[in-house]
């Protein structure tokens, strides 16, 4: 039998009790927000990568990034 231990949820910061061992959330719904979230802040920051490359241009009033004119090498 596992020993019940105390945790607090990342998400919620409740204090639950539980006794699996690998458990990190208070139940399923805050695991799910927090994912929800965690792809938003992974998306922002691919926007933010993106505002810095001068290879992409961003117009604010579309919410769009879009390819500035490729460059090609010449080869013979």
């Amino acid at each position: 039998m596992n020993t019940p231990i105390k945790l607090n949820c990342p998400y919620c910061t409740k204090e639950f009790t539980t006794t699996i061992r690998n458990k990190i959330w208070c139940n399923l719904q805050c695991a799910k927000q927090y994912a929800q979230i965690k792809t938003q802040i992974d998306l922002n920051k691919k926007h933010q990568k993106l505002i810095l490359d001068n290879a992409f241009v961003y117009d604010y009033e579309l919410n769009k990034f879009y390819v500035k004119a490729l460059k090609f090498k010449k080869t013979l």
